[in-house]
């Protein structure tokens, strides 16, 4: 899994963001507004989820995690329906998005991250390695069988 904080500051994560866009890798994102009581509210929560999840999905490198700045959010390409209301959330992957709409705490979160990552078929790039590694092993058997 990967987290980027997009601000302000360091608005050139905009470029990585939009690479793994375009690669239509999952994507959870926060859109938050500066100086908003519900979004100041939401952003902890949201931290929270780097400590709960990279070590359990370390293997899952093509997962976004980000929060960004809605001030930010022109910078991102091919993102349709641009939220009006924050904080807003979402997953995506390549054009496709769903919104989140539940409580706004870390349970809730991990919950949500979790049922779509299953849903997505998030599989591990050492998962897919080691499949293809069994099919290998699978073919010389047969091979040595005959």
């Amino acid at each position: 899994m990967k987290f980027l904080n997009i601000n302000r500051d360091n608005k050139k994560l905009i470029t990585e963001l939009n690479h793994h866009i375009k690669k239509k890798d999952p994507i959870f994102i926060l859109f938050y507004m500066e100086g908003c009581g519900p979004c100041n509210a939401a952003r902890p929560e949201w931290k929270k989820i780097e400590n709960i999840l990279d070590d359990k999905y370390k293997d899952r490198e093509n997962y976004i995690i980000v929060d960004i700045d809605q001030s930010l959010m022109d910078g991102i390409e091919g993102l349709k329906d641009t939220p009006n209301a924050f904080p807003a959330i979402r997953y995506m992957k390549g054009r496709n998005y769903a919104s989140y709409e539940s409580n706004r705490d870390i349970d809730s979160f991990i919950k949500w991250i979790e049922t779509n990552m299953k849903q997505s078929g998030g599989k591990s790039k050492r998962t897919k390695r080691n499949s293809r590694t069994m099919k290998r092993k699978q073919t010389r058997k047969r091979k040595y069988k005959r």
